[in-house]
């Protein structure tokens, strides 16, 4: 295991990106990659024995040991990255919860966020640890969340 140092150790600070970038970036370069065991192949494609690189073309031809690790088997899609799977309403403003902390929260009454896995709870969290009162908040939901320390 790999601790991740973040620029501020406070528990309720979130990793910031630079922090992330270097953690993975150092536990690739120092764990992964000199074990011999492991080998990556960032912005390529898998296919028919071959990994293409997605910008150059560029191919490369496979010899699978043991196993081939598909990290896109999900189709995990990031919510910030994409339209929202509803409509909205003229006027409504809908903002990533990444950048809740760049709008002048001041200016609406009333908020609703959409989820309730982890990064909902972090948003609501952040929106109630900062001014905004409880009965502004909309949060939609599921089921109630649950939480594992792991």
């Amino acid at each position: 295991s790999t601790v991740l140092n973040t620029t501020e150790m406070a528990p309720d600070k979130l990793a910031t990106r630079a922090d992330l970038l270097k953690y993975y970036n150092g536990v690739v370069n120092d764990v992964f990659m000199p074990s011999g065991r492991v080998h990556l192949f960032f912005n390529c494609r898998f296919q028919d024995g071959a990994v293409q690189h997605v910008s150059t073309g560029e191919k490369i031809q496979i010899d699978v040991l043991r196993s081939v690790v598909d990290s896109t088997y999900g189709k995990i899609t990031i919510p910030s990255k994409r339209a929202p799977p509803f409509r909205i309403a003229a006027g409504v403003q809908v903002v990533p919860l990444n950048d809740i902390t760049q709008i002048d929260t001041r200016q609406y009454q009333k908020f609703v966020v959409v989820g309730a896995g982890k990064s909902g709870m972090d948003v609501v969290t952040w929106m109630l640890g900062n001014g905004i009162k409880a009965e502004q908040v909309v949060w939609v939901r599921p089921r109630e969340s649950w939480i594992t320390p792991r």
